[in-house]
């Protein structure tokens, strides 16, 4: 009776340790997906500013035409 204790405590113990395991794979994942997002959100500004830039600069032209 005492070996079948020790094998179902050995066996909640592994277990409990690949549970730590996932929590800190989870864990490396969520911050590698909030870099990802901040990365995407840098771009995203980038691009809207090269968006604003090209039609200013399309407007330019179109008013030296004009002129």
């Amino acid at each position: 009776m005492r070996w079948l204790q020790i094998k179902v405590k050995k066996q909640l113990d592994l277990m409990k340790q690949f549970c730590y395991i996932q929590v800190q794979v989870l864990k490396d994942r969520e911050m590698r997906l909030r870099k990802e997002i901040q990365e995407c959100q840098i771009q995203k500004e980038f691009v809207n500013g090269m968006i604003e830039d090209l039609a200013n600069a399309t407007a330019s032209l179109a008013h030296r035409e004009e002129n």
